[in-house]
């Protein structure tokens, strides 16, 4: 795993899981975001008990975990800095732009069928569609946030990213990437990664000049992390 490997360098530690109803642990269903923030909690409460904790926290989420830990930081403001990789703005939205894809479908019909899957989820597994709007909590979290995602990816489209950027208040950047939705990142860029989450564990991240591994992997510069909402706001038109 290339991702601890970079954060081990920064003198970290990493703890990973699985949420509940995902890889090896129990459940059967997995809510996109919602439940899943409260596995965060529990896991966060179990780090800062151990002798190697800090008490300083970073997340790191991608698709659904980007979600989460945008939930996650907006349930706790002191998490220190989240990476949030391919995270969607409105669980509906993206069962919209799916429905078009798939079965092309005019939107007044899928908006219908959308309707009816928000039941029936309600019913099976206890939480409601339009409570996942990552949009409306990305907007109260304070802590440093770097998105990323990819032109190419078309399961969640990047312009959800450009939203949630539109949408922070707080300090933030964004790396663009290539490659599908499920696509693996290449070592380079999790070295890039852990590097931010270590220059904020450091209290480095006001640094005018970029490092060398952000340049090859696009980061934005931190002298244009704070660019006009409108700017951002026309590539998403």
């Amino acid at each position: 795993m290339p991702k601890v490997t970079g954060v081990l360098e920064q003198n970290m530690n990493l703890v990973t899981f699985d949420f509940a109803g995902s890889g090896n642990s129990q459940g059967q269903y997995v809510s996109l975001g919602f439940f899943e923030a409260m596995d965060v909690e529990v896991v966060i409460a179990h780090t800062k008990q151990q002798a190697y904790s800090n008490g300083k926290i970073f997340l790191w989420g991608r698709s659904m975990g980007g979600g989460t830990a945008v939930i996650a930081a907006y349930n706790d403001p002191s998490i220190q800095g989240i990476v949030v990789d391919s995270a969607f703005s409105t669980m509906k939205k993206v069962a919209v732009e799916l429905g078009q894809k798939q079965i092309k479908l005019p939107s007044f019909i899928l908006k219908a069928f959308v309707l009816f899957l928000q039941k029936s989820i309600y019913k099976q597994a206890g939480f409601k569609l339009r409570d996942l709007n990552i949009l409306e909590f990305i907007k109260k979290v304070r802590c440093p946030v770097h998105f990323v995602c990819s032109k190419e990816d078309t399961f969640v489209k990047h312009k959800h990213t450009l939203k949630l950027y539109v949408a922070c208040r707080g300090k933030k950047r964004i790396t663009w990437v290539t490659g599908e939705h499920n696509e693996g990142r290449d070592e380079e860029f999790y070295d890039a990664m852990a590097e931010y989450l270590g220059r904020l564990d450091r209290g480095e991240l006001e640094e005018k000049k970029e490092s060398k591994k952000e340049k090859e992997v696009e980061i934005v510069p931190p002298e244009k992390e704070h660019e006009s909402e409108e700017s951002v706001d026309s590539q998403i038109a």
